[in-house]
């Protein structure tokens, strides 16, 4: 059982772990992102606690952030190249530039 796990119990101290390491990763500080980390799951907790709740998948997000890149990087005759990358169609992309 890791140290999070110790502290918060086993769920939270995984959500509290991916939270200190996403830290660590932007901050570089792993004494600061533990401490960050700590205050972001008390907040958690007094939010939420007891209640139960479904955390649904990044799917939503993850397209969001990719037909943003696919806006992006469209250039106005690159579309099949777009499509082989992002493994979408010619008339998928179509689409997303046109949002």
């Amino acid at each position: 059982m890791g140290l999070a796990s110790e502290k918060w119990g086993e769920g939270l101290g995984g959500i509290n772990e991916i939270i200190a390491n996403t830290l660590m990763v932007l901050i570089n500080d792993p004494i600061q992102a533990v401490h960050h980390a700590d205050q972001i799951t008390l907040r958690i907790t007094q939010q939420y606690g007891g209640d139960q709740f479904y955390v649904p998948k990044a799917t939503a997000l993850s397209t969001h952030y990719r037909n943003q890149a696919i806006a992006a990087e469209f250039n106005g005759s690159n579309a099949r190249e777009l499509a082989h990358k992002y493994h979408l169609t010619v008339r998928q992309i179509r689409s997303i530039i046109k949002k």
